[in-house]
């Protein structure tokens, strides 16, 4: 009965992770900062390892993996090229939506453990997408404060 809803219920769950790095950064704020090139480092590595699955799960049907990878490498490129840190929004709703891609397109056939391999990796991302962006948030707000007085 509750089998049809395992899928999205796992995607909900994989959501996760970006309110739990606000959390992490909230609490340990001064770790965010001296930690920042490291947190960056572990999202980059992340984020190129879900390019790859995607890719490698995608690579039955390159009518649909060209594209995916196209799109893929240009949020990758713009995100590191970028200094808005809320560029990193994109990157993670594409993830998401490269997943359900793979939930609603029935006749491709995904292999389940790309689907939860994928799931756990955003999941992994969010954590530190999280952090950098409370981190972005946190500093902005200061900043604002301090012009004000």
């Amino acid at each position: 009965m509750f089998e049809q809803f395992m899928p999205w219920l796992a995607l909900l769950v994989s959501l996760l992770g970006l309110p739990l790095g606000f959390v992490l950064a909230s609490l340990v704020q001064e770790e965010i900062v001296t930690g920042r090139k490291y947190i960056f480092a572990v999202k980059t590595i992340i984020n190129l390892i879900i390019i790859i699955i995607i890719f490698n799960s995608l690579r039955g049907n390159l009518i649909l993996a060209i594209p995916l990878l196209i799109l893929s490498l240009i949020l990758f490129l713009v995100n590191i090229a970028s200094k808005n840190k809320y560029l990193e929004l994109a990157n993670y709703l594409y993830f998401l939506g490269a997943y359900i891609i793979m939930q609603i397109i029935p006749p491709l056939e995904f292999n389940q453990q790309y689907k939860m391999l994928l799931l756990s990796l955003i999941f992994i991302y969010g954590l530190p997408t999280g952090s950098l962006l409370w981190e972005t948030i946190t500093t902005t707000k200061k900043r604002r404060i301090w012009k004000k007085h």
